[in-house]
């Protein structure tokens, strides 16, 4: 099906989006360069609140807005999810 209407940016929202995705770059990088430290301190994550979760030997990073839950057992960290910190996660983790 062929479009009816063409798009065009105007060079300050490309700007802007360039400045965005430059963000979320930065953004990223944090989150790896954060949970690559997993690799000397496995341990240095918070223990969720969530009783279940703890059960389950799930830890946690803060980065941001963002929570980082894994789970680390003998010499390997498993990154299970990485979420907004609004976001109701119970439920995604079988519960």
């Amino acid at each position: 099906m062929k479009s009816r209407h063409s798009i065009h940016y105007l060079a300050t929202a490309e700007h802007d989006l360039q400045e965005l995705f430059s963000r979320a770059n930065r953004f990223l990088n944090k989150i790896d360069r954060t949970i690559t430290r997993l690799e000397k301190f496995p341990l240095s994550g918070a223990i969720p609140r969530d009783k279940r979760l703890a059960e389950k030997g799930y830890r946690m990073l803060v980065i941001g807005d963002y929570l980082v839950f894994y789970r680390f057992k003998r010499t390997r960290v498993v990154i299970h999810r990485v979420l907004h910190g609004k976001r109701r996660y119970q439920f995604l983790f079988g519960g």
